[in-house]
């Protein structure tokens, strides 16, 4: 298997096209030339450099003439080129991975959950042939930002032995936290991980046990055995009471955890589930770039819509933030939260901020008090419709909230709140390079908006956040996260995993996973379904375009990755009349900090 510099070399084959006029000296910005982008082809999927295996194609073509659910699949027109064929092959799914390479007589069967003996969805050959990304980011060093979190991280853990791991399950047996830690072992023969019981994380536990099987089917994985947090954000206390939060866990082993947390928490931090999940970060990535609004059509406005969820306010940690504790969203404090402070700027400053509760409110004693100030719309509002503002906002809800993941994305610049609680991310994101920060309670957005529409430079943060997100947020560059991730976890987890427990007979199936097996049963409706996209986008089997005159810009990693908006950047501003209660407390830009 090759590894290509020059991107994709499926998106080249038809001749169309070229790396140079795509991704190269010939681009417009650092994503590209956007008239290249159009059906599957993508700057993440055409520039990043990424391991393919022609074979994968060819296999694929010939074990579709050999099965009977639509024997004429292979034939069809626009799975002609080997893009389109990869595009449809390696959508998520288990009906992907069986039509294409695996489920029937010639192929390689699903693999199986060795819990409770379901069909994951992936094959071996799935695996191999739907990551080359990832494939080609394992060969080399992990950026530098990842290093330096996992160290963190890890710097105050001593070797652990097996029977340190069971002390601790027995802990949170006995404590009555059975359901706030899920246990996992990797070897060689596969993954084990804890029953799914009520009150758990269902989508975490599945989400990376699907993950560990991709990195294991990739790459070898050392023997494992450790914990993840299934809480939503570990050490924070939902009760609104802070005493019991300043209860300690007791964190004996280290403990994975996908959540948000205060700054003193012990927990090793890892990708949030929803950047593990096979087909999340596709369904954003495609959506977006389908809607595509150039920086110069969109509207100088400040753009959000969000729930009225909730939890820290000043003084909800406690001393040295080892804990923290959410505070009750009342009648008498609701004003008092980033969110609910957002909304009602859109009051004060109608004409530079847009920002509304989207319905199915939370609270729902509050709901009269929204709709009488107009802080409530009546509707969903999808992220496509945020490509139509240069500006929008990213504040914390309960913990993190994955939408951060998609307006990065977006070519738009967002303004993102400070927040006491950290994440896995917090090294890559850089404020004045990807995004433009703001006070924790939102003090100075008006200064932030003022002298972001005088900045001529502004579109720079915006491209560099979407090019940061191309890969290190991706679903593939997650997973190399979660790998260097383990890796280094070997060196303080037991050399051995302890053989698996005997473990009583699978329950009968839950009616989620009965309607897992009807949906597999309707393979041929999706396949069906699947083809009909692939038709009807017009750009798959391009005709070669005309060679514009663009730019001979390059926008290689030197000039854009190391510059950083200065001080003098932002003038000051009249300040607006700012809601009861808030401080005017402006954030001043923070000295750059050294690139790791």
């Amino acid at each position: 298997m090759a590894t290509s510099t020059q991107g994709n070399p499926l998106c080249w084959q038809d001749g169309g096209y070229s790396f140079d006029f795509c991704c190269g000296e010939g681009a417009h910005n650092m994503l590209g030339n956007p008239s290249c982008w159009e059906g599957p082809r993508s700057f993440q999927t055409c520039c990043l450099p990424a391991s393919y295996e022609a074979a994968c194609w060819r296999e694929a073509r010939d074990f579709l003439r050999t099965q009977t659910l639509l024997p004429s699949l292979a034939d069809k027109e626009v799975l002609a080129t080997d893009l389109n064929l990869a595009h449809f092959c390696c959508r998520p799914g288990s009906f992907s991975a069986e039509v294409c390479w695996g489920g029937e007589s010639r192929g390689k069967g699903l693999v199986q959950d060795q819990v409770d003996g379901m069909a994951l969805n992936m094959s071996l050959r799935y695996v191999e042939c739907c990551f080359p990304r990832l494939q080609a980011a394992l060969k080399t060093e992990p950026p530098k930002w990842m290093q330096a979190q996992i160290s963190q991280d890890l710097q105050h853990w001593a070797p652990l032995n097996t029977s340190d791991l069971d002390a601790f399950e027995r802990w949170t047996q006995e404590a009555g936290y059975s359901t706030r830690f899920c246990r996992f072992q990797v070897t060689r023969s596969g993954v084990q991980h804890c029953q799914v019981t009520k009150g758990s994380h269902v989508l975490l536990i599945e989400t990376l046990r699907d993950a560990l099987h991709v990195l294991r089917l990739l790459t070898p994985l050392p023997d494992l055995d450790f914990f993840v947090s299934q809480d939503e954000a570990m050490c924070v206390e939902n009760a609104g009471h802070l005493e019991q939060a300043l209860q300690p866990l007791n964190l004996t082993v280290p403990v994975l955890a996908q959540d948000a947390q205060p700054a003193s928490c012990a927990g090793i931090l890892m990708p949030w589930w929803a950047f593990l999940q096979q087909d999340w970060t596709r369904r954003y990535t495609d959506k977006l770039a389908r809607s595509r609004v150039p920086w110069e059509k969109k509207a100088s406005k400040l753009f959000w819509r969000g729930s009225d969820t909730h939890c820290l306010l000043p003084g909800s940690c406690g001393e040295g933030g080892l804990a923290c504790s959410c505070a009750n969203f009342s009648a008498q404090q609701w004003m008092q939260f980033p969110r609910s402070r957002l909304v009602l700027y859109s009051m004060l400053m109608p004409d530079k901020v847009d920002a509304k509760f989207t319905k199915d409110v939370v609270n729902r004693e509050l709901l009269e008090v929204f709709r009488g100030h107009q802080l409530l719309v009546q509707e969903i509002v999808p992220p496509e419709a945020h490509l139509d503002y240069k500006f929008l906002m990213y504040v914390d809800g309960v913990s993190l909230s994955d939408r951060l993941f998609w307006l990065l994305h977006t070519e738009s610049v967002v303004f993102k709140a400070q927040s006491r609680l950290k994440v896995w991310l917090d090294r890559a994101l850089r404020p004045w390079e990807h995004y433009l920060p703001v006070a924790e309670d939102l003090s100075d957005l008006p200064d932030r908006i003022r002298s972001a529409e005088e900045d001529v430079h502004l579109h720079e943060i915006a491209l560099r956040a979407a090019h940061l997100a191309s890969f290190d947020l991706s679903l593939e560059g997650s997973l190399l996260y979660l790998h260097h991730l383990l890796v280094a976890l070997s060196q303080v987890s037991p050399t051995s995993a302890a053989p698996a427990p005997e473990r009583a007979a699978p329950p009968a199936p839950s009616a989620r996973w009965e309607r897992q097996r009807q949906q597999q049963m309707n393979a041929r409706q999706y396949l069906a379904h699947a083809l009909e996209m692939l038709s009807s986008k017009e750009a798959l089997v391009p005709e070669a375009p005309i060679q514009a005159s663009v730019p001979a810009k390059s926008w290689t990693a030197g000039p854009w990755a190391s510059r950083r908006t200065s001080a003098a950047t932002w003038p000051s501003a009249p300040r607006a009349t700012l809601p009861a209660g808030t401080r005017s407390t402006p954030l001043q830009p923070a000295a750059p900090s050294p690139v790791e």
